[in-house]
């Protein structure tokens, strides 16, 4: 993989889905290897506001994070190919359930202000 862009700490993270993100699989049960780095898929840029990165998302709550609270934390948020502005949380294979709970209680509840329509 080439080295990927590497986002400022103030960037957004939106993961889609209502915090803690336990129904129907825990977030440590998410995790996959993407473009050659192990993590979950969220949506970040630089400079893009939450309503912008939140849209690419069907659900009406999301969870929202800064890239530098996350690497706080010990992980890193790399962009990814997918859609919108696709990124990859990147958390070690060897991620316990205990670490996974405790970042997926980090991120902040929001309501996503336009939800994307189902296709």
């Amino acid at each position: 993989m080439a080295d990927p862009e590497r986002l400022s700490d103030g960037a957004l993270v939106v993961r889609c889905g209502q915090p803690p993100f336990g129904r129907p699989t825990t977030l440590s049960e998410r995790c996959d290897i993407h473009e050659g780095v192990f993590g979950f898929s969220a949506q970040s840029a630089d400079g893009v506001p939450l309503d912008r990165l939140a849209a690419w998302c069907p659900n009406r709550k999301v969870g929202v994070l800064t890239v530098g609270e996350i690497r706080a934390l010990g992980y890193d948020v790399v962009i990814t190919s997918g859609q919108g502005y696709h990124a990859s949380v990147v958390v070690p294979r060897a991620w316990d359930p205990a670490a996974a709970e405790g970042l997926a209680h980090a991120f902040r509840e929001a309501t996503n202000p336009s939800p994307r329509k189902s296709r």
